[in-house]
């Protein structure tokens, strides 16, 4: 049995100035405080948005699909969220893709499998696929 599930975005107004010029996004995953591929990461908003998506993997669980059957994804913010949830919260799924996506230089999910692999260098992840 397998399912895919396209999660919407949930609507957060935000703007972002950088370089000059104002973006106004809405239905987005996860705020960000500039476009800069070194900015420092808005926690609260990732954390929230990775909230809602364990939520749904956690109703795909109670189906009866087991962790080990799992992929998760996205595109831009979504495959940045896909990457987080994948990396930090649920590492034991079978994999994460991202397309158009990144993670900033200075991103938590580097941090969270520095510390993870100091204290268990047998951990595993995710497969990545971008």
């Amino acid at each position: 049995m397998f399912g895919i599930i396209y999660p919407q975005a949930p609507d957060i107004t935000y703007q972002v100035h950088d370089q000059g010029h104002t973006w106004l996004l809405t239905s987005i995953f996860l705020q960000r405080n500039t476009l800069s591929p070194t900015a420092m990461e808005r926690m609260e908003s990732i954390d929230n948005s990775c909230s809602l998506i364990c939520h749904l993997i956690d109703q795909e669980k109670s189906r009866g699909i087991p962790l080990d059957r799992i992929v998760i994804g996205g595109f831009g913010m979504g495959g940045n969220l896909a990457m987080h949830v994948g990396f930090r919260y649920l590492t034991n799924i079978v994999g994460v893709f991202a397309h158009s996506s990144i993670l900033s230089t200075r991103s938590t999910v580097f941090e969270t499998i520095r510390k993870e692999r100091e204290l268990n260098k047998d951990q595993k992840y995710p497969a990545l696929f971008m």
